[in-house]
């Protein structure tokens, strides 16, 4: 892999030593369609934004963690560079979501795909949300601040940090995580197969009390009711072969790192 598209975190200095060494290593692309790979140097959120904006190109992404925890990128160092450049590296099939947005009047107003994750999150107070899988109701009044659906990607994100377990990027699971919930405290998140539905609603008695709804870090105002699942289109991540992304994977499920 010698041509790229390069993506970098808003504000990375031009003397950034990881930016020179791949300016020096590989061939930047202007166009993101012409690359052989986009090439992200940021966090996870730089790297849900790329994807959400240039996935339709179907070129695969990789990306060099300049940021905090950066589970769906490779460490930044010069052994992953190279491997990268040799074409040492593996791919992971990631799935999207796709999730149905309905307003107060219970019309469908909007219909898109999510890289990592769709959750309610309550600015205040507490959020009551009825939980369906499959048109089966499993909670009719969920009281929590919030409540996250996230794909394997998502589960490294605000899903972990509300209690979630981290999943391996190839296991298909659809993972359903509570924020803090009050009435079933036992209760804190649970992973479905991947070819359930989950549908969030907010209670018809509070909905005075609108909590916005977020997807992909894109939030959206006054969204009663959501419908979760996985959808047919993925992206494709590259990961050095020098990185080992499954033993990240277990220190996190095991509370090493």
């Amino acid at each position: 892999m010698k041509r790229i598209f390069l993506v970098r975190r808003p504000g990375l200095p031009d003397d950034h030593p990881i930016l020179q060494k791949v300016q020096k290593e590989f061939q930047i692309f202007s166009r993101a369609k012409s690359a052989e790979a986009i090439m992200v140097l940021g966090g996870d959120g730089t790297m849900v934004a790329a994807v959400r904006r240039y996935r339709k190109h179907g070129v695969p992404f990789t990306g060099l963690n300049l940021g905090h925890y950066g589970f769906n990128l490779n460490p930044a160092i010069e052994t992953a560079i190279m491997d990268l450049k040799v074409d040492r590296f593996e791919k992971k099939q990631v799935r999207l979501l796709s999730a149905e947005l309905f307003g107060p009047d219970g019309k469908k107003f909007l219909e898109s795909l999510a890289f990592q994750d769709v959750f309610y999150r309550a600015p205040y107070g507490t959020l009551h949300v009825k939980v369906s899988v499959d048109d089966v109701v499993r909670h009719d009044d969920l009281a929590a601040d919030g409540i996250i659906v996230a794909n394997p990607t998502g589960s490294t994100a605000y899903s972990r940090s509300a209690g979630g377990v981290v999943m391996p990027l190839d296991s298909g699971i659809l993972m359903l995580t509570a924020i803090s919930p009050l009435h079933y405290c036992h209760w804190q998140n649970v992973s479905l197969s991947g070819r359930h539905v989950v549908t969030l609603e907010i209670n018809e008695y509070k909905r005075q009390r609108f909590a916005p709804l977020i997807l992909d870090n894109k939030v959206y105002h006054k969204v009663s009711k959501a419908i979760v699942k996985y959808s047919n289109e993925s992206v494709t991540l590259l990961f050095a072969k020098s990185y080992n992304l499954m033993e990240t994977i277990l220190q996190n499920q095991f509370n090493q790192a």
